[in-house]
């Protein structure tokens, strides 16, 4: 017997107590009755105080079910992973007889090739997982997750013990905390001469003309060169030849942004000593801003004198009517700021009032309201998403004041 939560028994007693005083006999007549019914209160309160403390009985089984975690990841060559289907097949033919085996394959991702099964044979493997990482989180993940029915578990991971993916750590202690049994089969292969473009980072946000920096790191078991080439949007902006050492190799590539827009940069490595091509490309991204551009919104004659003093502080200003206000907030996002200028509500529609409303409290986008005879409590913004969006209000609330 287990208790999960102990605490809920210091409860008991109490419980006990209290609803003994309150059910205890009074009456002369049906004693007996009573004195039953008050047992069986006290029996249900005590199941469920013991049902809150979590009482468990815990009951040994013989039956044991062996996940094999298979790793066919690039990293694995074939012969190894022959060597690893012929332990899995050694492991199938000595089970017991109410034993189960079940099989995962992994690479980037997890993937069940066999469920739990008292069948002794293993049929060819049928599920490919992408191949390209090694994630041994995900494979034991998967494997503690399949469903035991209360045998005891064995996880039986075969790779080469280099996850290039997933936190491996927090699997192993995630094993611990399930009571299962993890065993390892280390796949005896030879770290080939490897090189690989580990990581690239760049800023996420710059301004054109802006000169600024990619960071790469490429790692190699091996003392080597390299071609890196650098392309943005399919155009050659950088190329180096490097020369690498065994372990991490640090590199600043210095770019100059372009014009406005969302820009990928893509890194490519061509070493003269290499096994695995598959890792010699990784991508960056940066969105390139331009000035601030301002939407102006009101009659050509009101938004004239507004329009001429921000660009005379060297804006970008554009103008449109009233019906002509964008009716999404993702068209307002173009802009930095919206100046309403002596506008009406009824010249808006109801889309552009709540596209603009979104647009300055869930994108941070800025708004000016210039006020005229045709704007605020007169131009008919009382009870709007404008009212809501401005820290005013459009009627005077005070009895007194009006």
């Amino acid at each position: 017997m287990t208790l999960t939560g102990p605490v809920f028994l210091l409860a008991l007693l109490p419980l006990l107590a209290y609803t003994i005083w309150l059910g205890r006999p009074r009456g002369r007549h049906r004693r007996r009755r009573a004195w039953i019914a008050l047992m069986l209160r006290c029996f249900i309160v005590s199941l469920i105080v013991l049902g809150l403390a979590g009482l468990e009985r815990v009951q040994g089984t013989d039956r044991l079910s062996v996940i094999y975690l298979l790793d066919v990841s690039d990293s694995i060559s074939q012969p190894e992973l022959e060597s690893a289907m012929e332990f899995v097949t050694d492991g199938l033919a000595s089970m017991g007889p109410d034993d189960r085996a079940a099989v995962i394959t992994f690479g980037a991702d997890a993937l069940v090739d066999r469920p739990l099964s008292e069948e002794q044979e293993l049929a060819e493997i049928a599920s490919v997982p992408f191949t390209h990482f090694t994630n041994i989180e995900e494979a034991i993940r998967l494997g503690l997750a399949l469903p035991a029915g209360g045998d005891a578990r064995r996880l039986v991971l075969l790779s080469d013990g280099r996850p290039t993916a997933g936190d491996a750590d927090a699997a192993l202690r995630l094993v611990s905390a399930s009571g299962a049994q993890l065993d390892t089969v280390i796949l005896d292969s030879l770290l080939e001469a490897e090189v690989w473009l580990a990581e690239l980072d760049g800023p996420t946000r710059v301004h054109p003309g802006e000169e600024f920096t990619l960071a790469a790191t490429i790692r190699s078991t091996v003392q080597t060169e390299a071609a890196l080439t650098v392309l943005s949007d399919g155009r050659v902006v950088a190329q180096q030849t490097l020369r690498l050492g065994s372990g991490p190799n640090r590199f600043s590539i210095p770019l100059v942004a372009g014009d406005p827009g969302f820009v990928s940069y893509r890194a490519t490595i061509v070493p003269d000593i290499d096994t695995y091509p598959q890792n010699n490309s990784l991508s960056a991204f940066s969105v390139i801003e331009g000035p601030p551009r301002i939407l102006i919104v009101g009659d050509s004659l009101d938004t004239l004198p507004v329009r001429e003093a921000l660009q005379a502080s060297g804006l970008v200003v554009e103008s449109v009517s009233a019906g002509a206000l964008p009716s999404e907030p993702v068209s307002l996002a173009e802009y930095g700021t919206v100046v309403l200028v002596n506008t009406p509500a009824q010249a808006l529609s109801s889309r552009a009032m709540h596209a603009l409303q979104s647009f300055v409290r869930d994108l941070g986008g800025g708004l000016v309201a210039i006020g005229g005879p045709s704007s605020y409590g007169v131009g008919g913004w009382y009870n709007t998403p404008l009212e809501d969006t401005l820290p005013v209000r459009m009627t005077i609330r005070d009895p007194e004041r009006f």
